[in-house]
């Protein structure tokens, strides 16, 4: 693991933000009532929060908490914008092109999409 972060460090590739949250997606994620859910989306908040402030895709094994922000979309429709794929349960052939080309198609892979 460190020799990977540290190739990737050296490839620029490592974005250091400083901490920020998103105070609507977080009152959003205060209205769901089963605590469970609740629970989950906020252990992994900072990554919804990143996605939104910074329009960057998420790469998450979580498919409970993709689920789960889906689930919220009514609430809060901003999260039906972010981009989440799974690089080990979705398809390679699916994500690994447009990783290759940069992320550069802004509708693929949304949280919202059908």
């Amino acid at each position: 693991m460190v020799a990977w972060l540290a190739a990737m460090e050296l490839r620029g590739r490592i974005r250091r933000e400083r901490d920020r949250n998103v105070s609507d997606l977080r009152a959003a994620v205060a209205q769901v009532e089963d605590d469970g859910i609740r629970s989950a989306l906020e252990k992994d908040l900072h990554l919804s929060e990143a996605a939104v402030l910074n329009g960057l895709p998420v790469a998450s094994h979580d498919n409970k908490q993709r689920r789960y922000l889906v689930a919220l979309i009514p609430i809060y429709s901003t999260v039906g914008r972010i981009q989440w794929f799974s690089p080990i349960s979705d398809s390679h052939d699916d994500w690994g092109p447009w990783v290759e080309a940069g992320c550069s198609d802004a509708d693929a892979f949304r949280v919202g999409a059908a």
